[in-house]
């Protein structure tokens, strides 16, 4: 559904030694993607009703995403 909002066109990524992240940018596309991935509300542009959307989670971690990425961090920790 959102394959092309998943590209590195529309993902921003920040680092520094304190925090990493990963965001949204450019246009509607972060309006867009916080909408679908919390489940948010919008009114429509032609008649102006509420519209609820459920969440559609577009960025998240499976829980094999989540061990690999505590291997590492323990990996890097442990030098």
């Amino acid at each position: 559904m959102f394959a092309k909002l998943i590209t590195s066109r529309f993902l921003h990524i920040r680092a520094s030694p304190e925090q990493a992240s990963m965001e949204f940018y450019g246009g509607k596309s972060p309006k867009i993607a916080s909408v679908h991935q919390f489940g948010l509300s919008e009114e429509n542009r032609k008649d102006g009703k509420k519209i609820d959307y459920p969440a559609r989670p577009l960025l998240g971690f499976t829980s094999e995403d989540v061990q690999m990425i505590e291997e590492i961090i323990l990996a890097h920790l442990e030098r």
